[in-house]
């Protein structure tokens, strides 16, 4: 590598990591630093991700290839339906259909520039950043549960009164971001490397201590099935690759974290915050198990089943369906659905909408299947990270910033994790020749000679 090209491959590492930087302030800044610059503040990662892409492609670090190639040609039709809706009147406002093309467009490609220019260090560093920031997290979040839901610290963004309330005087706490939908991917990548960590045992006792106390006090507190299930998925996957891989190593760090997670979990357990918070998940958990799961999936299909029966073929306006969409035009609401799918089809028409779906349940699941292959060779870490990532591409709501921004990140720390495990991985014995073989050719050489 050049001197340039590392250059500008170091450049763009800072780029990232500011980038989660912002990812984890930006609803700090919104709602209680800077609550008039609210609105401005929900697109503060923007400029950082346009720099990314620009000096990604410069750098040919963002290479039109394999997932690239169909991802421009989806962009390309949003663009062109962006246009048709503008020229026919559709979607009200230019700036509504600018917000949606800037959700369809600007963040994916930062994913693809992680995925080639993290080397193991960067991730490592990454990876660390979040772990050492998950207690402080956690603590915040059982300090904001344990208060009134009208304090400072449990303030909303600009338009909203306050969080989202998990049972009578509690809220579902947010942390530093916007909404709780902000520390379930926070703590999805935390606890993928918390468990990658352990089980290659590259993470001091204390580190691994700290990161089991804070995902565990976050999920009691959380209030969230949310939380629960994307907590649940990460372990699930790890499950996954130790049986793909039967490695003996793997086996004693998933045993040691189980270990240390149950430790955690008993020692907070004698917190009363924390039995508090682990009875408001209960009686939601009992919500699903009367029904309230099914009737959620039936909606869920009802809805995207609509959206593809009464949705015009040019849509209803890209961006119209967000939140930040319907407050420019003054409306308040899902007003196409709560759903990413039926969103998605509403604005971009049945058509494109659906092929955009597809290729997220493509991606989702090709890289999915390449991180359990890596798992194979005894590296959990992809696996893992896919799955913090894996609900989040298949159908998590990325009108909002939040959401989008911690699975477009994961995903590339995802894509990167298994590029620098399959670039490391040993390479494959030569075979030694049989004795007949090696018979063959001195019989020859003595023929020809």
């Amino acid at each position: 590598m050049t001197m340039q090209a590392e250059f500008d491959r170091r450049r763009l590492v800072l780029l990232i990591q500011l980038y989660l930087l912002l990812l984890v302030v930006e609803g700090a800044l919104r709602k209680w630093f800077l609550p008039s610059l609210s609105d401005p503040l929900l697109l503060i990662r923007d400029p950082v991700a346009i720099v990314i892409c620009v000096l990604g492609y410069r750098s040919k670090n963002l290479v039109f290839d394999g997932y690239m190639r169909w991802l421009a040609l989806l962009l390309a039709g949003f663009v062109a339906i962006g246009a048709l809706q503008l020229i026919n009147g559709i979607g009200g406002s230019p700036l509504v259909i600018g917000y949606g093309l800037r959700t369809y467009l600007l963040h994916l490609p930062v994913a693809f520039v992680m995925a080639r220019v993290l080397n193991r260090e960067d991730l490592r560093g990454i990876l660390m950043m979040v772990l050492w920031a998950a207690l402080p997290m956690a603590i915040l979040m059982a300090i904001q549960f344990n208060s009134s839901p009208r304090s400072w610290v449990n303030l909303g963004v600009a338009g909203h009164r306050g969080q989202i309330f998990a049972a009578p005087g509690r809220i579902r706490p947010a942390g530093t971001f916007s909404f709780v939908n902000g520390p379930i991917g926070f703590f999805g990548i935390a606890l993928a490397a918390l468990i990658a960590g352990s089980v290659e045992r590259g993470l001091s006792w204390p580190l691994r201590i700290a990161g089991w106390v804070g995902i565990s006090l976050a999920a009691a507190v959380s209030g969230s099935r949310s939380f629960l299930a994307a907590i649940t998925g990460v372990m699930l996957v790890g499950v996954a690759g130790w049986a793909r891989g039967r490695s003996s190593k793997l086996g004693k760090g998933l045993v040691v974290s189980a270990f240390t997670a149950l430790v955690a979990v008993n020692v907070l357990g004698s917190f009363d915050t924390v039995r508090e918070g682990a009875e408001v998940i209960q009686s939601r958990l009992d919500q699903w198990g009367n029904g309230g799961l099914g009737r959620r999936l039936k909606y869920d299909y009802d809805t995207v089943l609509w959206a593809i029966v009464d949705s015009p073929m040019l849509g209803v306006g890209l961006g119209a369906g967000t939140n930040a969409g319907a407050a420019i035009q003054g409306v308040k609401g899902f007003r196409w659905g709560e759903g990413e799918w039926p969103r998605v089809i509403f604005e971009a028409g049945p058509i494109l909408g659906l092929f955009y779906l597809i290729w997220r349940v493509w991606i989702t699941l090709a890289v999915g299947r390449a991180a359990l292959r890596v798992s194979g060779s005894g590296v959990l870490l992809p696996l893992l990270l896919w799955g913090a990532c894996a609900s989040s591409l298949l159908s998590g709501q990325w009108g909002q910033t939040s959401i989008q921004g911690f699975g477009v990140f994961t995903l590339g720390l995802t894509l990167a994790a298994g590029r620098t495990a399959f670039r490391q991985r040993p390479a494959a014995p030569v075979a030694e020749p049989s004795p007949a073989w090696v018979r063959r050719q001195q019989a020859a050489r003595r023929v020809s000679a």
